[in-house]
């Protein structure tokens, strides 16, 4: 009788145990193969494994986002977009900008994004892709918005550089306020006063 209480005490251990590790208690989980991705994370000290989105997540990354179904555009989907050439170079710039835009994403996929977003905007979209959601955003993070109104100063459209310093330079608590204010005192014409 002992013995009969004990096996049946040890199958629903294992039962219970079988119904934890398979997720929705209809099959057990697949045997993780040895030499897979899926291995290497799960003995990883350093990285976290999603498989939802088949990404490593850095323990020591602060700007990857804690909870990847939330996350925003990852590497794979950015070099997706970048290979894309069946797109025109301003359709795949605003998708490039949007994603710089995108608080949801990491800053490393954002700076990214940005960069190669302004390499391929056009003149017409640039103040609506790039200047007003990052530059003018205050909140948009200070990296980026330095990535922005660098590449608006080597822009050749002096009238939106001026324009968009005087935005800035007037836009209290800005983290750009003080360095486009100093731009129209150094560069700025008498017509913006």
């Amino acid at each position: 009788m002992l013995t009969a209480v004990a096996v049946l005490i040890g199958g629903g251990l294992v039962f219970l145990g079988w119904k934890m590790t398979s997720g929705e208690g209809d099959e057990p989980s697949a045997p993780i193969e040895k030499g897979s991705a899926e291995e290497s994370a799960a003995t990883s000290t350093s990285e976290n494994y999603s498989p939802k989105s088949d990404t490593l997540i850095s323990k020591t990354d602060d700007t990857s986002v804690s909870n990847p179904s939330e996350a925003g555009t990852t590497e794979a989907q950015l070099d997706e977009i970048l290979r894309d050439t069946e797109q025109p170079n301003h359709v795949v710039a605003q998708k490039l900008l949007a994603i710089a835009a995108d608080r949801s994403s990491s800053k490393q996929i954002r700076t990214d994004a940005l960069t190669h977003g302004l390499d391929l905007i056009d003149p017409q979209n640039y103040q609506e892709n790039a200047i007003q959601p990052i530059l003018l955003n205050p909140n948009a993070p200070r990296e980026l918005q330095q990535i922005v109104w660098d590449d608006l100063a080597d822009h050749e459209d002096p009238e939106l550089l001026e324009t968009t310093a005087r935005n800035l330079s007037e836009t209290e608590g800005h983290p750009l306020q003080e360095e486009a204010a100093e731009w129209i005192e150094d560069f700025g014409t008498d017509e913006g006063e």
